[in-house]
């Protein structure tokens, strides 16, 4: 991805999930257009701004936080393909990382190779904390007519 996009700084954070060897052998690499962050040091900076003013984000699709927390600041979202530990059964999340890029709301890896050059845009605003706050109220009114009756 670095190398299709020569001209473009990319900036790379880990979680406290990322296997430790993976910084290391990234930076084997010597890609030069793109800085590494830890997520300790602080150093990306504030997440929702960075997302919010990126051209395009790479997720890898064992955070559907990181993959919503991308898709509600806007930025255009890809996800990095990584093989499944359950071969013969998918996932509740790979089921739903499924259907995000049958409806192209994201992007995945194998459409991206198959034309780099695509130009990559968010479909739709996503205010998920708004729709959470909405769902919890309605959990809450509907416990309180239970309750009392109304």
């Amino acid at each position: 991805i670095c190398q299709h996009y020569r001209d473009k700084p990319w900036s790379l954070s880990d979680s406290p999930r990322t296997p430790r060897s993976f910084i290391s052998k990234i930076q084997s690499l010597g890609i030069t257009n793109l800085t590494i962050h830890h997520h300790l040091d602080k150093s990306f900076g504030a997440l929702d701004t960075n997302l919010r003013y990126s051209a395009l984000t790479w997720v890898t699709p064992d955070s559907m936080s990181m993959l919503y927390e991308s898709l509600t600041a806007g930025s255009p979202t890809a996800i990095l393909d990584l093989r499944p530990r359950h071969k013969t059964k998918l996932t509740r999340v790979a089921l739903h990382i499924d259907m995000l890029v049958k409806d192209k709301l994201i992007t995945s890896y194998q459409r991206w190779l198959a034309n780099p050059d695509l130009e990559l845009q968010t479909q739709q605003t996503f205010w998920e904390a708004d729709r959470a706050a909405r769902w919890l109220l309605e959990k809450v009114l509907e416990q309180d007519e239970h309750r009392y009756g109304e």
